[in-house]
């Protein structure tokens, strides 16, 4: 495996840290300086590491989705991002059109169900999740979002579920400014780290995913630190209830207890038809936030 060594904070340089919980190779670290905790290695072969059983694989212990190309997976996602779809859409003029990039788009489920008047492109890494965003028509840069020469400005940036893969988390936000359009805004979802559930669960937190999510966020550091790289909070709620079918919450669980794995529950599933059954689930927390370019980076 290749990895990128975190020798200091991402964010603020401050090489003090407290090791939070040992994974094999990788530390899970906590910066004495602003508080960010991360990985001390992270992976850094990105296009293999989202491709393959990341979307599809309920045999193998790395795939992150049960079926990513199921239509039920469509309609969650569009219940996921209804906080994005209500604001976009109470936002916009019917005079003008609009801009947006949507950043690890995924296989584009986002992008479906945007207000005419949007003009969308999307940035993804995963080849597998390319080929189904072009079947849209859309505009498409198959690469690391970092890596990508982009010379527009954009009105909205979404990024759900990214921040959290990033390896270089302070670029990705300074990029993310540099692209946006003067008051522009930038939508994301991400893990709430912070939530008392994932703090009670420690080391087998869900959230805790060390081949996949190297920042954990909670909404504290999210208002301390944001403002000073130029952003202002718009909005910024934790949620505990989701839409998932159960297969895919027999996966998520394995991901804190792997012996879920070796029950074959998933076998059950399938055999009695109840794998695709949509269920409402308490989840440990998910952070919904919507910030504003608000003036130059100062961090």
């Amino acid at each position: 495996m290749n990895y990128i060594i975190q020798k200091k904070c991402n964010i603020c340089g401050g090489f003090q840290r407290k090791i939070l919980y040992t994974f094999s190779e990788q530390n899970l670290v906590k910066c004495l300086k602003c508080g960010l905790v991360y990985l001390d290695k992270q992976r850094s072969d990105l296009e293999n590491l989202y491709n393959g059983d990341y979307y599809f694989n309920s045999e193998n212990k790395n795939a992150n989705y049960f079926n990513y190309y199921s239509r039920d997976q469509e309609n969650l996602m569009k219940g996921n991002f209804g906080f994005a779809y209500k604001f976009i859409k109470e936002n916009i003029s019917v005079n003008r059109t609009y801009s947006l990039l949507d950043i690890g788009a995924g296989f584009g489920y986002f992008l479906n169900y945007l207000p005419r008047k949007v003009e969308a492109s999307a940035v993804e890494v995963s080849r597998l999740a390319v080929k189904e965003i072009k079947k849209l028509g859309v505009l498409v840069y198959q690469k690391d979002f970092l890596k990508v020469p982009i010379n527009k400005k954009y009105d909205y940036l979404t990024a759900f579920d990214v921040m959290e893969h990033q390896t270089d988390l302070k670029a990705f936000l300074e990029k993310c400014h540099k692209i946006s359009k003067p008051g522009g805004y930038l939508l994301i979802t991400i893990p709430d780290y912070g939530s008392v559930l994932n703090k009670l669960l420690g080391k087998k937190a869900p959230v805790i995913q060390p081949r996949y999510h190297n920042y954990y966020f909670g909404r504290r550091w999210l208002e301390v630190n944001l403002p000073k790289m130029g952003w202002e909070i718009i909005s910024l709620r934790t949620t505990y209830f989701t839409k998932m079918t159960l297969d895919h919450l027999v996966l998520m669980a394995s991901f804190a207890y792997p012996a879920i794995l070796k029950m074959k529950l998933n076998h059950l599933l399938e055999r009695k038809n109840w794998g695709k059954k949509i269920v409402t689930f308490y989840r440990m927390g998910g952070i919904e936030a919507i910030i504003k370019v608000k003036s130059t980076t100062v961090i």
